[in-house]
């Protein structure tokens, strides 16, 4: 008896009826299998990781027990990871306790978050010539707390090494701490102000001439600090120098005390290192000492240039007693207006002086004479005349002579002689 052969639309169906029931199986089979995770999967050294790394990592129990460090931390501290993992614990160190560590740790962990302390120096063993800064290392330690089942079961001590930034911050504290100094004992009053127009600098002597201390000018504005008429000039100068973009020098006269003293002013823009402009600085300085000191100096100079001229005026019309009621006034040079009046005054003034009877006057020396002047020595030999004194003569050149003669002077009542010496001779016989 034959059985008949299933058709192929049968085979067919059964065929992807079992497909279907084998991958019900195998997600089954998944589903009951754990997974491996990605870390396991992948194969992740975390212990070589946690040594590799540049920053110095201890972990910690929440008891304080050391449980790990890494290899940057043990050459750090210059230790060995047996006689300090399992043994040390940070809550019964003295000097954890003392420099604020064991604080933080607490800390930490009763807040359940990260706690950073304030940079802490500790000094490293190394060459006794080295300097103390050079020995010097700063670290920075935060506390990181790590949770398990029962709450938090570790803290992890991060120490990043902050000695470089320590160093420049100090440079930077003593740079600042060395202008400060500058400006605080400047001869002068030093001055900033942003853009909103609050001051961001003033140094001791400007904060004095206020008198005001200088926590009590810092954040304040011109308005807030001075007179309306003052506040408004100074903002205008201020509105200059940003609108100008360079700096502007003046001086000026004000009143304190009521008594009035002159400053010399200079503002100038504060620039950033982008050349973008966030301030200006103003310099005043009391000058009214240099004032006074100048305006001295021109009246000093101003009598030595009066008594230079009277001087020259004398030794240029220079008048000699050569015995009793004679003087002789001997005349070398040029001789213009301003000296020919100058002769006459003289003559005059030493005739009345001297009560002298004859005044001789000599200008053998006299290089140059025009017609104004020789009228000028006439009229000053007739003015002497006037005084009862009998004037001579002496010296005359021939083209003296001539400018005289084509002037038509007037000698009437004066002698002339052709010498001094023969003048002297008559004076003494007269």
């Amino acid at each position: 008896m034959f059985t008949e052969e299933p058709s192929y639309d049968v085979l067919k169906t059964e065929n992807a009826f079992l497909r279907a029931r084998v991958q019900e199986l195998e997600r089954a089979l998944e589903a009951c299998v754990p997974r491996e995770s990605a870390e396991e999967q992948h194969h992740v050294p975390y212990r070589k990781i946690f040594d590799a790394l540049p920053v110095s990592l201890g972990v910690y129990r929440r008891d304080g027990l050391s449980v790990a460090m890494n290899t940057t931390s043990l050459e750090l501290i210059g230790g060995i990871g047996d006689e300090i993992i399992g043994k040390f614990n940070i809550l019964e160190d003295p000097s954890s306790i003392s420099a604020g560590f064991v604080e933080n740790f607490q800390r930490a962990a009763a807040l359940g978050k990260n706690v950073t302390m304030p940079p802490c120096a500790y000094e490293t063993a190394g060459s006794t010539l080295a300097t103390i800064d050079e020995r010097t290392v700063w670290t920075e330690t935060t506390y990181v707390p790590i949770k398990g089942d029962a709450g938090i079961e570790f803290l992890v001590e991060c120490n990043i090494d902050v000695t470089e930034r320590q160093k420049t911050q100090k440079a930077l504290e003593e740079k600042h701490a060395l202008l400060q100094a500058l400006i605080d004992n400047a001869p002068m009053s030093i001055f900033a102000n942003n853009l909103e127009d609050r001051t961001i600098l003033v140094n001791q002597r400007c904060a004095d001439a206020m008198r005001l201390p200088p926590e009590a000018i810092l954040g304040k504005t011109p308005r807030d600090l001075l007179p309306e008429d003052r506040a408004e000039e100074y903002l205008r100068e201020d509105r200059q120098v940003l609108e100008k973009g360079s700096g502007i020098e003046w001086e000026s006269e004000r009143v304190r005390d009521g008594k009035p003293y002159h400053i010399l002013m200079t503002k100038f823009p504060l620039r950033e290192t982008n050349g973008k402009v966030y301030g200006v600085c103003g310099i005043s300085m009391d000058i009214t000492q240099r004032r006074r000191a100048e305006a001295d100096n021109r009246r000093l100079q101003e009598e030595i240039i009066r008594m230079q001229e009277e001087s020259l005026r004398a030794l240029s019309t220079p008048l000699i007693p050569i015995a009793e009621g004679v003087v002789v006034m001997p005349l070398i040079g040029s001789v213009n207006g301003t000296r020919a009046q100058q002769v006459m005054e003289a003559l005059l003034e030493g005739v009345s002086r001297h009560r002298a009877s004859i005044a001789i006057l000599d200008v053998t020396g006299v290089t140059f004479v025009d017609r104004q002047v020789a009228d000028a020595l006439i009229r000053a030999a007739q003015a002497v005349s006037l005084l009862g004194s009998n004037v001579v003569l002496t010296g005359v050149r021939p083209e003296m002579a001539r400018t005289l003669v084509e002037i038509g002077a007037d000698l009437h009542g004066i002698v002339v002689h052709s010498t001094l010496q023969s003048a002297i001779q008559y004076a003494l016989m007269y």
